[in-house]
Formats: C-alpha cells, structure tokens, sequence
C-alpha cells in the first residue's frame, strides 16, 4: 500500500510539474534588477513565471550575466543572453514578461544596456507548441501595437535626432516594416 501511495504522488507531482502552458498571460508584467535584486516573478491563477538572472562575479563591484533560469508553469527553461553583458554595483536594468509576438503566451525580454541614452534588450518569444523560448534578438526596447500586431522602436541618434523603425511578424519571424 505505502508503494502505491508513493507511485500515484509521484506520478500526480511530476504531471504537475510538466503541464504546458496554456493561458494567456494577463498583463505585462516590469520588474526592475540589478547587482543585489536579480529576480522577477509574476503569479496568476492561470500563469506562475520565476525568472532569475544567473551571474558570475567577476568583482566585488560587477558581475557577468551568464543565463537566465526560467520557471514558467514549473517548468524550468535555461536562456543563454547575449555576451559581455556584465552589471555593476549601481546598474538598474530591467525584465518584461509580454507579449511581443501577440499569440497570448507570455515572451520575455532582459535588459542588456544600462545608463545609456539607447534601452537595449534580448528578446525570447515562447513557443507553447514546443513548450520552450526561441531567442529573437538584441533589440532596441519594443513597444507594443496590440491593435494592429506591430512593434515600434526608438533610437537616438544625437541631441536632435531619433530613428524610428516598426516590425511585424512574418512567418514566425521578426522583420523590420520600414
């Protein structure tokens, strides 16, 4: 009997444990992190997401980011970020659970850049057919068009001037519209 019990908490522990994700996320979710705070969660009735920023200390003043651990739904996913991006004692930076690809699953960005006049990010879209994140870029920060699925970026230039590019999604893919 005691065998039993063991196997059926097993079993309904491990189901738990690998359910896809199949709820939309609610609302866009920014948490702020920085050399002490490097985590972000968001929970809901329908969606648990845990991100944490993996590091390496490189000083007592600065840190390599080496990965991203996401618990999403309690399932684990391991993100490589771009190279080089290091954190210093004072550095704000940024994580945004959203929907950039506007199919309703919660996408991730990391930001990559700090106390610059240009945001930069890594940008995951989640692939629920697949159940994993497919890494799109190291893009300007994206704002969302939810009323007609497009993206829009601004960079400065100089003093006077700023580049304004617009995306969509084309097979999958993002592709600048202008």
């Amino acid at each position: 009997m005691k065998k039993f019990f063991i196997l059926i908490v097993t079993f309904l522990v491990t189901a738990c444990q690998t359910q896809p994700v199949n709820k939309p996320l609610t609302k866009e979710v920014e948490c702020s992190v920085s050399f002490k705070n490097q985590h972000c969660s968001f929970i809901s009735e329908e969606t648990s997401i845990i991100v944490e920023l993996k590091t390496k200390e490189i000083n007592d003043a600065e840190k390599l980011l080496t990965g991203l651990q996401v618990l999403l739904n309690n399932q684990e996913h391991l993100l490589s970020v771009s190279e080089d991006i290091t954190l210093f004692e004072h550095d704000i930076g940024y994580i945004l659970l959203t929907d950039i690809n506007f199919d309703g699953f919660p996408d991730l960005a990391l930001s990559t850049s700090f106390g610059v006049a240009n945001q930069y990010f890594d940008y995951w879209t989640y692939q629920p057919a697949h159940e994993k994140y497919e890494f799109i870029g190291n893009l300007p920060k994206l704002g969302l068009d939810k009323e007609n699925n497009h993206l829009h970026s601004v960079i400065k230039i100089n003093a006077n001037e700023y580049k304004e590019t617009s995306y969509s999604w084309h097979d999958g893919q993002l592709v600048p519209s202008n």
